[in-house]
């Protein structure tokens, strides 16, 4: 074979080794240095192209990763002596005190009952609970007193363990009440052209407010005797009408508006025998001056006048007291008020010679309070 073709094998064989894995790489020698033949050197190019691939594998696995032949980590003594840890035993569960149907289990508590404070006047319990409540006997007796300083003895003592005490009330000698009512239609009328109350103003009752005040009170056996001073006022409104006769048909613009105000000064006696008695009948009586005030709704001056009268009349007291206790002992502690009655009245009013006449007559209900 001619020299430089094996020259041009040496180097392609040199390269693929190089390029190839797995190949053995062989340097480069002249034939001619190393004294062997052309032949034998093609002979070791060949074996070194035919040689096979080595594959690498990895290791094998080791205990006590997975894959490792079994039992080969207990043969390590440094294993089978290492102390083994136990689990921590769980605690022991409470008793119940009852288990139901359902399976749900009840627990106690270890709530001390409470303790009796031994307070003045109060008996202490049969038994106590825990959950703080009291047991009395179903059939107590009613407490009896413990004396404690600055502690009034009750009147009364009741099982419940209520003590009653008796209450001071102060003697009435003043009343104040007020009422409302109907007055009938006074007889007074209009000198300059004849014309009544009624023409003018209607013959309806007047809606009146009385208020009245008792000075002073005699206590007596045979009933009780005050001096009532009182007032009020009567309203009503209407068209009014022209003087002249032959416009008597005709309407005005102008409206006016009446007010009365009765004042008296009357004598009031109760068939009253006792602070108890529920149904209390009275008369009473006097004097008085009632006043008018005749009032335009076109700014002219009003009319004012007046007129002496005798009054007299009656009716019935109801006691309220027994609607509610509580309320009425609180009306005397604050504010001195020692009984509430419920009045109804009747009375009249005859005029006395004057020019103006009142004659007429009320009824009225209200609420009369004794201090």
């Amino acid at each position: 074979m001619p020299k430089r073709h094996i020259t041009a094998l040496l180097f392609l064989g040199a390269l693929a080794a190089a390029v190839t894995p797995g190949f053995t790489s062989h340097a480069a020698v002249d034939p001619e240095q190393s004294g062997e033949s052309s032949e034998s050197v093609q002979d070791s190019i060949q074996e070194s192209i035919q040689e096979p691939l080595v594959e690498e594998r990895p290791p094998p696995p080791e205990p006590p990763y997975p894959g490792s032949e079994e039992g080969s980590f207990a043969a390590d003594p440094s294993i089978l002596n290492a102390p083994q840890t136990a689990e921590a035993p769980e605690p022991p569960l409470p008793r119940p005190i009852k288990v139901d149907e359902n399976e749900n289990y009840y627990y106690g508590t270890e709530v001390a009952p409470p303790k009796f404070s031994a307070t003045p006047g109060v008996d202490a319990p049969v038994d106590t609970k825990s959950s703080g409540e009291y047991r009395y006997d179903s059939n107590p007796q009613p407490p009896s007193y413990k004396g404690a300083p600055g502690v009034e003895r009750p009147v009364e003592m009741h099982s419940s363990g209520a003590f009653q005490y008796k209450l001071p009330v102060s003697v009435s000698k003043h009343a104040a009440s007020f009422s409302f009512g109907l007055l009938t239609p006074p007889k007074l009328s209009n000198a300059s052209n004849s014309l009544t109350f009624g023409q003018i103003y209607g013959q309806s009752s007047l809606p009146i407010l009385l208020l009245s005040y008792e000075l002073m009170r005699l206590n007596t056996a045979v009933g009780r005797i005050g001096v009532v001073i009182g007032s009020g006022l009567a309203v009503a409104s209407a068209q009014g009408h022209f003087k002249d006769p032959t416009r008597a048909a005709e309407v005005p613009d102008e409206r006016y508006t009446f007010a009365l105000f009765p004042n008296t000064v009357t004598a009031h006696y109760r068939f009253q025998f006792s602070d108890k008695q529920i149904f209390v009948p009275f008369i009473n009586g006097g004097a008085g001056y009632y006043t008018v005030a005749e009032i335009r709704d076109d700014g002219a001056r009003p009319r004012l006048g007046g007129g002496a009268v005798a009054v007299g009349g009656g009716g019935v007291h109801l006691l309220m007291d027994w609607a509610d206790i509580r309320s009425l002992r609180r009306l005397e502690s604050e504010y001195g008020i020692n009984h509430v009655w419920f009045t109804l009245e009747g009375r009249g009013a005859v005029t006395l010679g004057s020019a103006l006449d009142f004659t007429s007559a009320s009824g009225n209900a209200g609420f009369m309070m004794e201090f």
